[in-house]
């Protein structure tokens, strides 16, 4: 069953009082029971479906209450209904995933049978990580799951909501499930791991070096989930609740931001796109960090993500070499600076023409500025040189030539 498979619209004209009948649930009280659609419009599209002899399926899709789409998870579920693989609650339950969390029909199952049954709670990776390791008891992870699912919360988040678990605790833990997932440490010594991390309050990190199991960090800085926090994108919370869908649903990370709808497929390009920039060293972080935050006002779009980075490269050569030149000679105030900068990246313009527009400097000093940068890149000047020439040109308005004259700084082959 794959997530574009859809079992057909066969409703019947018998639809709701023949062989539905025998169904465990009818697939109007299925709609109505998991919010897809309210019992007045399936009353009225009832009537509609019995006056013009047309399937109920095509009624609501016709007159736009319910899309194709969700209709054949509908009937998907009700046939995992009929056949017992799943109880008429948890299947409500599971269309209500579908519907709220664009989850696929294997999701969604995958959520409802994590849920707290007679016999306690069933298989819940993090849950049962958190009850072995005495940070969670039992009856709090079985209301949290049942809690989550109506509040569409992941279960650490609603531990971490009520103070059952810290931020610290939730990452350790989620650390621990893909480590073991990826086969790095095992259950066991990831519970004494955790166990330790959460008397001592430290990361799980700290007691699996100090077990000998692993030498560092195996997780550094390596995804586009913590490039969009460093950002500013998404808070830590957010992206806690990426990591535990990752790990807990078998997901990449990109497909776990998706969805928890902090990404789309286009901006997930774009993020990776600055992420193999950033490992392979032809961006540093807080270029990174920068062009990420103007992606979305470029459509991320890569090409001009990518002349973003061309022309950012180009400002901040000027912004770092002439206009702190202009800055530590007193020629410009600092927050003067500060808002030329400003305007310069807003307007994707350089600094020297913010500059000149606001009128806080002259043109004179601007090419001496440029000339003395120019002088001491060859090494014909030194950089204090530069700074008392350019005050001096700054003060008397002279150029820069008679301002080295002046001084008698002019090297012998230049004379």
């Amino acid at each position: 069953m794959s997530e574009d498979h859809f079992v057909p619209f066969n409703f019947s004209d018998a639809d709701d009082v023949g062989s539905e009948s025998k169904l465990p649930i009818k697939i109007g009280d299925l709609l109505v029971q998991s919010t897809m659609v309210d019992q007045e419009t399936l009353d009225s599209c009832m009537a509609l479906c019995i006056k013009m002899h047309v399937p109920l399926g095509r009624i609501l899709a016709m007159e736009g209450h319910l899309a194709e789409d969700l209709l054949g998870k509908a009937l998907e579920i009700q046939e995992l209904i009929r056949t017992n693989a799943l109880s008429v609650p948890n299947g409500i339950t599971a269309l209500k995933l579908v519907k709220q969390q664009a989850l696929t029909i294997e999701e969604a199952v995958a959520r409802v049978n994590a849920l707290p049954t007679a016999a306690g709670v069933k298989a819940s990776r993090l849950g049962d990580l958190l009850r072995e390791s005495a940070a969670a008891q039992q009856k709090q992870i079985e209301k949290a799951l049942i809690d989550g699912i109506n509040a569409s919360l992941p279960l650490g988040q609603v531990l971490l909501n009520r103070g059952i678990i810290t931020i610290d605790l939730l990452n350790s833990a989620l650390m621990g499930l893909r480590m073991m997932r990826d086969g790095i440490a095992s259950r066991s010594q990831i519970l004494q791991a955790l166990r330790s991390a959460r008397l001592r309050q430290l990361p799980l990190v700290q007691p699996l070096i100090e077990m000998g199991i692993i030498e560092e960090d195996p997780y550094p800085y390596s995804d586009i989930g913590y490039l969009m926090f460093l950002s500013g994108l998404i808070n830590e919370r957010e992206l806690i609740s990426a990591r535990e869908i990752e790990v807990t649903e078998d997901k990449t990370v990109d497909e776990a931001l998706i969805s928890c709808g902090f990404c789309s497929e286009k901006s997930v390009t774009a993020l990776n796109e600055l992420l193999n920039m950033l490992m392979e060293g032809a961006l540093q972080e807080d270029q990174a960090i920068q062009l990420l935050k103007k992606l979305e006002t470029v459509d991320w779009e890569i090409p001009k993500v990518l002349e973003a980075l061309d022309q950012e490269e180009e400002y901040e050569e000027e912004e770092l070499e002439v206009g702190e030149l202009l800055k530590v000679t007193g020629c410009i105030h600092p927050e003067d600076l500060e808002i030329a900068t400003s305007r310069s990246l807003k307007k994707r313009q350089p600094l020297a023409t913010s500059l000149l527009e606001s009128g806080f400097i002259t043109q004179l000093t601007l090419d001496g500025a440029n000339a003395l940068k120019s002088l001491v890149a060859q090494r014909i000047l030194n950089l204090e040189q530069a700074r008392t020439l350019l005050a001096y040109c700054h003060e008397n308005d002279v150029e820069v030539g008679a301002a080295i004259k002046d001084f008698d700084w002019l090297p012998p082959a230049m004379n």
